[in-house]
């Protein structure tokens, strides 16, 4: 069923709301039982679909610091595609207890055709206790090579060791 904007112009917000709730849900079935954390990853292995590089990236993160509810880290990841190489370097402000943090991040883009594209994002994420990282969220990227500012979801799923 088609919703007419002019009708209704929070529909657009409505799907990104029913979004993130869905990413929500379903992470949350993944892990029935809560197990106590004695340490978190410091380094983190991913891919990410969507995100701050367009279609996919492979990430690496480390964790740089780590203090009771707060952590800092950076990453640095890969897209290849035939035409073009992203390589997202950026950093995260991690707020959370034991294994689930609210995270924003910033990071800059730059691809072979040597333009600087911007990626932001907020969400939600997971550090398992056996290793399983899962993170879920919203995703602006401003591309100057583009001419414009695209949004959408952000999902990944990696290991932390």
């Amino acid at each position: 069923m088609q919703v007419d904007k002019n009708i209704f112009p929070g529909a657009f917000w409505c799907r990104r709301i029913d979004f993130a709730t869905l990413c929500l849900f379903l992470t949350s079935l993944l892990y029935a039982q809560e197990e106590q954390v004695k340490h978190y990853p410091k380094n983190t292995i991913y891919v990410e679909a969507l995100g701050s590089s367009l279609f996919y990236s492979v990430n690496y993160e480390a964790r740089l610091i780590n203090k009771n509810n707060f952590g800092l880290s950076a990453r640095i990841g890969l897209t290849v595609f035939p035409n073009v190489t992203l390589v997202p370097v950026g950093i995260s402000i991690l707020k959370g207890k034991r294994i689930n943090f609210f995270e924003a991040g910033a990071a800059i883009v730059p691809d072979s055709d040597q333009y600087i594209n911007y990626s932001a994002a907020i969400g939600w994420r997971r550090n398992g206790p056996k290793g399983l990282f899962t993170r879920c969220g919203f995703s602006v990227f401003y591309s100057i090579n583009m001419g414009g500012v695209l949004y959408w979801p952000a999902l990944g799923i990696g290991f932390g060791f």
